[in-house]
């Protein structure tokens, strides 16, 4: 079991929210070739960080949404929409921009 000493921080942020106030947590991509393949302790220590994150908050705040984009999806693989491996270009801005608006309504 790992400890993510971050995520008792975001569990007492979060729980000081209004109620009525949405919490979205957003992981952003990396390019394709950044991530770590699956299978190795990098992916497993990083599912580990987003999954005590998205517990932490939600625990926290019940109208908590996590959107994470540091996964293989097919917008990850265009390297045209990547300035180098963290830096992103409009594309992926403007889809990530549409998954906050879904997730926002969902809490809604």
């Amino acid at each position: 079991m790992r400890y993510f000493p971050a995520a008792d921080r975001l569990r007492i942020v979060a729980a000081s929210l209004p109620e009525d106030a949405a919490l979205i947590l957003v992981v952003p991509p990396l390019d394709i070739n950044a991530l770590p393949p699956d299978g190795t302790e990098p992916t497993f220590r990083l599912q580990a960080c987003k999954a005590a994150i998205a517990d932490a908050a939600q625990k926290g705040h019940a109208r908590t949404a996590l959107i994470d984009w540091r996964v293989d999806r097919p917008e990850v693989r265009n390297r045209t929409w990547f300035v180098d491996t963290i830096h992103y270009r409009q594309p992926i801005v403007r889809a990530m921009e549409a998954d906050i608006a879904e997730a926002l309504r969902r809490l809604r």
